[in-house]
């Protein structure tokens, strides 16, 4: 079994957590269909070849399957703690939660490692016995969601947050399968249910939804959207599982249920139904959302509300697990998107706890609803499903001090990545590639390997029309950079400029460089005593567009950073 270059990476940073920071317990956070699994196969396996013990921890008898399985495929003996399972005297072993903590009193088994699978469970009673019984043992965790229910987070069982990449690379790298999602109108109103543990109540939940048309909306969107493909209906107890199941079959499509009631082998059967296409549509009450692998459902039927990020998360990521010419069809009928946001959003992962921003009935940013055909997307003037345009649309802004512009995100993030592009590529000395990766908000020693890689390089030269820049120091450079910092018109003048005559020498530079001159209101300040001096030197930088681009960059950052700029240290000196 080969890794994949990501996953030998997430290996790396587990290592340098242990052996460099001196962590004990790091946990790792990768997404859904990523291959959690086959990356603690492999750790498992070199911690064993050292003669150390370890203990994979998992709740759920599929998910005990599925890590047997990865270990099997890379040639690693192991023993299975679960019932109905014999014992072995293997130095892995998979153990079952519910088992393991019936068995710590007779137990033999002393890990020097525990690895613990959807380790968001981690604070639960069970998981919480085992980990202290096993007090000297390092720990890694593993999951997609790092968050609990009730916003709190889990600091107190891991000390180092590794991350993994995110939905949106692996979709962009194919390893997840790209998707659309549709929101039809909810006929639910969800503001009287009560909550518990974080979540809404399932008895409430279930009451609200009786009430409702969503059943048979249901069916009609899946045959609208998804007509034909293996999905999967996350609902909300088995009575909702059954009578939406019962409707499907109703409608001629063949469908089946699973809950955790049912018998393993016919949990095991129903699951195999859906991959084999004997059956289309399964139903499903809390046992496909995490955990269990099914590679061919290409549909996520969302019909219950939930208030948890990660539900949602571990629900979607169900079926974005990659397949040839695969698209998966995501039908909410629940607001999850509206609610939570793309799966493929960034997410600032934390460890400590995280007070949950949403105010009641809040809807998540950047999300749009096409009118006519109901696809969720991410805003665009055109819905890219259907092609329809609404008749007086919304319009994306931003603000910046003192002025309105529209933010057209695909265009604008094109820009800023070339002007980034450019700004790396003419930077040839140490200290102009330092400045760009303070710029960039790049690591400590990105600019030294840049540097160091170029030395070895030969072939690496600036691009005819990037060729020079203006003859000033570094500090020089950025003390005109912090002006424009602190002048909002002036700073959008100089972009805009910058943008139409990208890569184009102007006419007349001087001139133009004289008008955004006038607008930047430097006798406001003693500060800007020398005027002169700055006119010199930003109509030296206003020639060459590496220099407009490091303006640019710079002042961005500043702003999206929130750095308070002090006038009074921009003093200008002749050096």
């Amino acid at each position: 079994m080969q890794l994949r270059s990501y996953q030998i990476k997430a290996i790396d940073s587990l290592r340098y957590s242990f052996n460099t920071k001196g962590k004990k317990s790091p946990l790792l956070v990768m997404p859904t269909g990523a291959g959690k699994t086959v990356v603690f196969a492999a750790i498992s396996k070199a911690i064993s070849q050292n003669k150390k013990n370890v203990l994979i921890l998992v709740h759920r008898r599929e998910l005990i399957d599925q890590a047997s399985k990865k270990l099997k495929a890379i040639g690693v003996k192991h023993g299975v703690i679960a019932a109905k399972y014999k014992e072995s005297r293997n130095n892995i072993q998979i153990a079952s939660v519910q088992t393991l903590v019936r068995r710590l009193v007779k137990n033999t088994f002393n890990p020097n490692y525990i690895i613990i699978d959807e380790a968001h469970h981690a604070a639960a009673g069970s998981w919480t016995k085992i980990i202290d019984h096993f007090k000297d043992a390092y720990k890694i965790g593993c999951t997609a969601t790092p968050i609990r229910l009730d916003g709190r987070g889990l600091a107190d069982y891991f000390d180092d947050l590794v991350k993994g990449p995110g939905v949106a690379k692996l979709i962009d790298e194919k390893y997840l399968a790209p998707y659309k999602v549709f929101a039809p109108p909810l006929k639910v109103n969800l503001d009287k249910v009560k909550t518990l543990g974080g979540d809404y109540q399932k008895k409430e939940l279930e009451k609200q939804i009786d009430s409702v048309d969503i059943i048979g909306d249901a069916v009609q969107q899946y045959k609208k959207h998804a007509d034909g493909l293996p999905a999967i209906a996350f609902c909300i107890s088995i009575k909702h599982a059954t009578d939406v199941c019962n409707k499907f079959k109703d409608a001629g499509y063949k469908a089946a249920i699973v809950h955790g009631e049912m018998k393993v082998d016919d949990r095991d059967k129903a699951i195999k139904g859906l991959g084999n296409g004997k059956i289309q549509i399964l139903t499903s009450v809390d046992v496909i959302s995490e955990g269990t692998d099914v590679p061919d459902v290409s549909a996520a039927i969302l019909l219950r509300p939930t208030k948890s990020e990660g539900l949602y998360l571990q629900q979607v990521g169900r079926v974005l697990r990659p397949k040839t010419n695969k698209t998966a069809i995501i039908l909410d009928h629940v607001n999850s998107t509206r609610t939570h946001g793309f799966v493929d959003d960034k997410r600032d992962w934390s460890l400590h706890s995280q007070k949950k921003k949403k105010k009641k009935g809040e809807l998540a940013p950047h999300v749009e609803t096409c009118k006519k055909c109901f696809a969720t997307y991410k805003p665009t003037p055109v819905c890219p499903v259907c092609g329809y345009q609404a008749e007086n649309r919304e319009r994306f802004i931003k603000q910046e001090e003192g002025e309105l512009e529209e933010l057209k995100r695909k265009e604008q993030a094109e820009t800023e990545k070339q002007q980034q592009k450019q700004l790396i590529a003419t930077a040839r000395t140490l200290e102009e590639l330092e400045m760009v990766a303070k710029i960039l908000g790049y690591k400590k020693g990105w600019a030294y390997r840049v540097h160091e890689s170029r030395k070895k390089n030969t072939y690496y030269l600036p691009k005819p029309d990037m060729k020079y820049k203006a003859k000033l120091t570094m500090d020089q450079k950025e003390k005109v950079a912090r002006l424009f910092a602190l002048n909002s018109v002036g700073f959008k003048m100089l972009k805009d400029y910058h943008n139409e005559n990208y890569r184009k020498l102007a006419k007349n530079p001087n001139s133009d460089a004289g008008v955004i001159f006038k607008t930047m209101q430097l006798n406001s300040s003693s500060s800007f005593a020398n005027r002169k001096l700055f006119k010199e030197w930003f109509f030296d930088m206003f020639q060459y567009s590496w220099d407009r681009t490091f303006i640019i960059n710079y002042v961005s950052t500043v702003r999206n950073k929130n750095v308070v700029i002090n006038p009074n240290s921009l003093i200008f000196i002749n050096k």
